[in-house]
């Protein structure tokens, strides 16, 4: 099992919990990128959404709705933002 992967007996909670875990570690490593690039900004603020998100949401992730849909959220925006960086990058219009 790759060392990302979750194991599958975490249940919501714990799921929510290494989630946040991981993102907040990627929003600590992209600190020493580049300063001032938006795109480079904008997905490290999105990983950081992710991080508060799933970290609230695992005390009640498998109880309240609200919060399942909010961390569900943050996923889809870090995934549009993922796919703009690699659409641009192939494009040569991001760096």
């Amino acid at each position: 099992m790759p060392s990302s992967a979750i194991p599958a007996e975490f249940d919501d909670a714990q799921i929510a919990e290494a989630t946040s875990a991981a993102a907040m570690k990627i929003v600590l490593e992209r600190k020493v990128l580049k300063k001032n690039d938006p795109a480079i900004d904008f997905v490290t603020d999105v990983y950081a959404t992710v991080a508060v998100a799933y970290h609230r949401a695992a005390g009640v992730y498998t109880t309240d709705k609200g919060m399942q849909e909010l961390g569900t959220a943050a996923v889809h925006v870090l995934t549009m933002a993922s796919s703009y960086i690699r659409a641009h990058r192939s494009e040569g219009t991001y760096k």
